[in-house]
C-alpha cells in the first residue's frame, strides 16, 4: 500500500507540474535561478528575499543548463522530491509523538490538502521551507528523546531551521512551538541548548540581513530593518475598535478553511477538543502550532492569502487523524 501511495502521489504532481510564470512571484525566481551571478541571484527580489530557495536550486539549476536539459522543469521535479520528503518526515515526526497509523493517515491526508498539493506543482518557494522546517522540528524531537545525546540530530535539526530561516522568515513565528516541544520533552537537556539557540537564531538573522543589506546597498542595520520592520505596512491595520477585531478574525479564519477545506478544519476542531480532554500537552502543542496564523493570514497577499500560515496545515492534519485514529 505504502509503494502504491508513493507511485500515486508522484503521478499526481508530475502530470500537472507547470514550470511557466503562473503565480505572481514565479518569474522573479525564474529570473533569478537563470542569473549567472550566483551572490546576485541570492541577493535581487523582494523582501524576504527567500535565499534559501535560490540557495537549494542554482546549482541544480544551472548543472541541468549545462547538460542542456529544462532547467525550470527539472527544479519542479526536484520540488516534487521535496514535497515527497516532506509528507516522509511528518510522517516520522507524527510516528514518534505518537504512533504509526496515526502517521500513516497524516502522511496520506496531507498530501492531497488542496493548499499543498498547488505549491508542490508551480515554482514557488512554499514547498522547500516546509520542508526543511518540518525536517528540522524532526530532528530535535530526535535529539531530545536519543538516550546517547547524539549531537548529529541537533546540528541537523540547527541548520535545517537556518536554511527554512532563509528561504521565509515567517518561520520565526513558531519559534515558541520549538521552545514548548523541547521542554516538555527533555527539559534538562534544552537548558543546555539554549545558548545554542540562540546562537543558530543570531547566526540566520546575521546571515540575512547582510544579504538585505546588500540589496538595498545600505549598512548592517539596514538589513536588520528590512528582515524584521518592513513588512509591517502589509499587513491589515489595526485599531481599537470591534471591526477590526471582525476584520481580523475574518482574515484569519476564512483562509485557513478554503485552503485546506472546510471539512478538515471543522475536524480539527474536534479534534483539538478532544486533546483539551485526554492530552493537554498535545492540546497546547497544537495551539502553539495553529496561533501564529492569526498574524501571518492579516498579510496582505497578492498571490493566495493564508499561504504565510501553511505550517498550521500540519497541525490540521495530525488533529483530524488523531480524532479519527479507531475509525
Amino acid at each position: 500500500m505504502q509503494l502504491l501511495f508513493q507511485l500515486i502521489f508522484f503521478i499526481s504532481r508530475l502530470v500537472l507540474l507547470n514550470w511557466n510564470n503562473v503565480f505572481f512571484d514565479s518569474k522573479e525566481y525564474l529570473t533569478r535561478l537563470a542569473d549567472n551571478n550566483f551572490l546576485h541571484a541570492l541577493t535581487t527580489g523582494h523582501p524576504p528575499l527567500h535565499s534559501g530557495f535560490i540557495l537549494t536550486f542554482w546549482p541544480f539549476y544551472k548543472l541541468w543548463e549545462l547538460f542542456g536539459i529544462n532547467p525550470a522543469a527539472m527544479t519542479l521535479v526536484m520540488q516534487t522530491i521535496l514535497a515527497w520528503l516532506t509528507i516522509r518526515y511528518f510522517y516520522k515526526l507524527v510516528e514518534l509523538l505518537i504512533n504509526k497509523e496515526v502517521a500513516w493517515r497524516s502522511a496520506v491526508l496531507l498530501s492531497v490538502v488542496p493548499i499543498f498539493w498547488i505549491i508542490n506543482e508551480a515554482i514557488m518557494m512554499e514547498t522547500t521551507y516546509l520542508f526543511y522546517w518540518i525536517t528540522s522540528l524532526y530532528f530535535l524531537c530526535k535529539y531530545l528523546k536519543d538516550k546517547r545525546d547524539n549531537k548529529v540530530y541537533i546540528l541537523a535539526s540547527s541548520l535545517l531551521w537556518v536554511m527554512a530561516f532563509l528561504t521565509h522568515t515567517v518561520v520565526i513565528m513558531w519559534i515558541p512551538l520549538f521552545v514548548f516541544v523541547a521542554f516538555t520533552t527533555n527539559k534538562d537537556r534544552t537548558i543546555k541548548l539554549l545558548p545554542w539557540a540562540l546562537g543558530v537564531l543570531a547566526t540566520a538573522s546575521v546571515v540575512n540581513a547582510y544579504l538585505l543589506s546588500k540589496t538595498y546597498s545600505t549598512n548592517f542595520l539596514g538589513g536588520l530593518y528590512w528582515l524584521y520592520a518592513a513588512k509591517f505596512g502589509e499587513h491589515a491595520a489595526f485599531q481599537p475598535t470591534i471591526e477590526t477585531l471582525l476584520r481580523y478574525g475574518r482574515n484569519w479564519l476564512l483562509p485557513i478553511g478554503y485552503n485546506n477545506t472546510w471539512v478538515l478544519s471543522i475536524l480539527a476542531i474536534l479534534g483539538l477538543i478532544k486533546l483539551f480532554r485526554k492530552e493537554k500537552r498535545m492540546f497546547w502543542m497544537a495551539v502553539l502550532w495553529i496561533a501564529p496564523t492569526f498574524i501571518t493570514n492579516q498579510w496582505w497577499d497578492s498571490l493566495m492569502y493564508g499561504r504565510h500560515g501553511l505550517i498550521a496545515t500540519f497541525a490540521l492534519v495530525f488533529l483530524v487523524t488523531n480524532l479519527i485514529n479507531k475509525v
